[in-house]
């Protein structure tokens, strides 16, 4: 686990739950042989509006897990250091090994749905596969739930 530390830094944004089942995940993935990267992890309401207009987010979305420090970006690394942003079949077995280890921690994963087809979300400029979104929910059933306990 090589983090560098801009992705240590974005990684103490995180809640302390958050934080902990992330830190999990990447250690597991490392003893599955994959060295992740932390993208981005927090954001303001101001950016989530940005990546919507961009087509990077749901349409209609408001705010989102990552405005309340429960969410990360993961990536695998490349072995030059570089982000992978790569999403073809030659991906696949990152994209399942981290879906299955973020589920495992209990965390949800945007990469696929319970029988194993990807998660397509609808956004502005087309539909987008958030591979590696990963949040923590707990204890919240949603968003709206959470997003008035923990911003009041």
């Amino acid at each position: 686990m090589n983090l560098t530390p801009g992705e240590l830094a974005r990684m103490q944004r995180l809640t302390a739950e958050t934080r902990e089942r992330i830190w999990r995940v990447i250690d597991d993935m490392a003893a599955r042989g994959f060295d992740v990267y932390v993208g981005q992890t927090t954001r303001t309401v101001e950016e989530v509006a940005a990546a919507v207009a961009a087509g990077r987010a749901s349409v209609g979305m408001k705010t989102d897990w990552h405005v309340l420090g429960r969410a990360a970006d993961l990536r695998r690394r490349k072995p030059d250091g570089g982000v992978n942003f790569d999403q073809g079949p030659d991906s696949e077995p990152f994209w399942r090994a981290l879906y299955e280890t973020a589920t495992s921690h209990g965390l949800r994963s945007l990469a696929y749905r319970a029988d194993g087809s990807k998660l397509i979300i609808h956004g502005a400029k087309g539909p987008i596969w958030d591979s590696g979104h990963v949040e923590w929910r707990e204890p919240y059933a949603t968003l709206a739930e959470a997003a008035a306990a923990e911003q009041s």
